[in-house]
């Protein structure tokens, strides 16, 4: 039998070289695509007790959603939007994380009306005014994008 942390080192692996695939255009579409069951996959290791494994995947699922060709894609799983905002609320506090997560909710919100209001319901205000609290200018101006959408 494999000991706990082999296995924890395998998925570990795993979901770095998802997040590394999600960097490539090419790559993100096949990510969305039903069959290949990668987003259901990251929606599963999101809810990881490893806290190495929630970030890398909360990472790649925002990675994934920046691509406006994919992000309508990755809202028809239901359970995408509340994951990402659970994920960047009790996330990362590295700068590239909390950029790619405002971005990740920018290019959600603009999706549709639907999943602008999916994002309120799910917490993003509170997601948003965490994001907002630093002084990096990318990011507010990700969340302002945002928070434009929302109120339109």
């Amino acid at each position: 039998a494999e000991s706990p942390k082999t296995t924890l080192e395998c998925k570990r692996m795993c979901v770095r070289a998802l997040c590394n695939l999600s960097e490539d255009s090419t790559s993100r579409n096949k990510m969305v695509d039903h069959a290949q069951n990668v987003i259901t996959i990251l929606l599963e290791l999101a809810d990881d007790p490893d806290d190495e494994i929630r970030q890398v995947c909360a990472l790649t699922l925002c990675k994934i959603a920046v691509d406006v060709s994919c992000a309508d894609k990755m809202v028809q799983y239901v359970k995408v939007v509340p994951t990402i905002v659970r994920l960047c609320v009790d996330g990362t506090q590295n700068i590239h994380g909390m950029r790619i997560s405002a971005a990740a909710f920018s290019s959600l919100a603009s999706v549709s009306l639907h999943v602008a209001q999916q994002l309120a319901e799910e917490g993003v205000v509170s997601a948003l005014e965490a994001l907002m609290n630093g002084d990096d200018k990318i990011i507010q101006r990700y969340c302002v994008q945002c928070i434009c959408v929302l109120i339109s």
